[in-house]
């Protein structure tokens, strides 16, 4: 395990911390600017493995531990979801646009840019080091108790019955309250029907009242047979996983809670949605680790057709490279 005792080490005017300090000043003060910039990440990438105690783990599987915003051991429960978000993607983006080239292939360094990356990373290595020493969780009325939860509910008065249009429609899904957007308070979610283009609608309790929020219509309409919350694409944030059937074809979509609105899952310029034609519809979707690899599958569970019992599940997996969801296997049922 590495030694971080020490004073800070100056350079250029900046004080680093002194494993910083003993790894890039002396790459740095004789010209080895790429060196010392890629030393500065060696830093965190070791600091995270001491942390962790996983020697061998890839350093976004690191990240993913330590700073994605829903579980991350270093993470300040008491921030705000946001806050912990936006550091999660800073040391992302940090580290895969300034480390990951110069780790494969030599890059032109001068002296002013690796001075701004070493001091960079220097302020990364104070997060974590600030993160180990995190407080607990304290209480917070984002959080409904059982005493609190009639009021809670009775902001979703203003929700008029001709809103709830996907109730009561023979066996579809209806009304569930999911923290859907990672607040840690819940919404509620309306399944639509098979006529709208916008297959659920969400409502938030906003200071006691109900306040609709902007969901992403879709090109063809579906209904929900099953609605569940899982991080789909292991970026640390739940996604909304609808599964349902529309006109020919049973559909799985996941929906993204950005910038005050719910979007389709998109990754570059690609759906993220995912399509089956098959005569038997989807009836429920089922989340789990089927295989141990610490990401998350989605099982598809069809529906009967009339007396013939569903002959086949499938199980989805997000391709980080493909940027979609992609079908893992088809297991028979028979």
């Amino acid at each position: 395990m590495t030694d971080y005792g020490g004073a800070d080490v100056a350079f250029r005017g900046k004080r680093l911390h002194p494993e910083m300090g003993r790894r890039v000043v002396g790459r740095y003060s004789t010209g080895h600017y790429e060196d010392a910039v890629l030393a500065a990440f060696k830093v965190i990438e070791t600091r995270l493995r001491d942390i962790t105690g996983n020697a061998n783990a890839r350093t976004m599987d690191l990240l993913h531990e330590t700073l994605n915003p829903a579980t991350g051991t270093l993470q300040d429960p008491n921030a705000w979801p946001t806050e912990r978000e936006g550091l999660y993607n800073f040391f992302r983006s940090a580290f895969l646009a300034f480390r990951d080239r110069r780790a494969h292939e030599f890059v032109d360094t001068n002296a002013e840019e690796a001075f701004d990356l070493i001091v960079l990373a220097n302020r990364m290595l104070t997060f974590i080091n600030r993160g180990q020493q995190s407080p607990e969780p304290q209480p917070t009325n984002r959080y409904i108790s059982y005493d609190q939860l009639p009021s809670y509910l009775n902001a979703f008065r203003s929700v008029y019955q001709d809103e709830m249009y996907g109730l009561g429609e023979g066996d579809g899904l209806e009304a569930v309250f999911l923290d859907a957007d990672n607040d840690g308070e819940p919404e509620l979610l309306v399944p639509g029907h098979q006529r709208g283009d916008v297959p659920l609608r969400v409502f938030k309790n906003v200071r006691g009242r109900s306040q609709q929020i902007e969901v992403e219509p879709v090109e063809k309409s579906f209904f929900p047979r099953d609605i569940a919350l899982a991080d789909v694409d292991n970026e640390g944030q739940q996604e909304v996983v609808c599964v349902g059937y529309g006109a020919y074809n049973n559909v799985l979509r996941f929906y993204k809670y950005r910038d005050g609105r719910y979007e389709v899952l998109k990754k570059a310029a690609q759906d993220a949605e995912t399509t089956h034609t098959d005569t038997k519809d989807f009836l429920a979707a089922h989340v789990a680790d089927i295989n141990d690899d610490d990401q998350v599958e989605v099982i598809s569970q069809p529906k009967p057709l009339l007396r013939i019992p569903p002959q086949n599940r499938y199980v989805w997996k997000w391709s980080e490279e493909q940027g979609v969801f992609r079908l893992l296997y088809e297991e028979s049922l028979a």
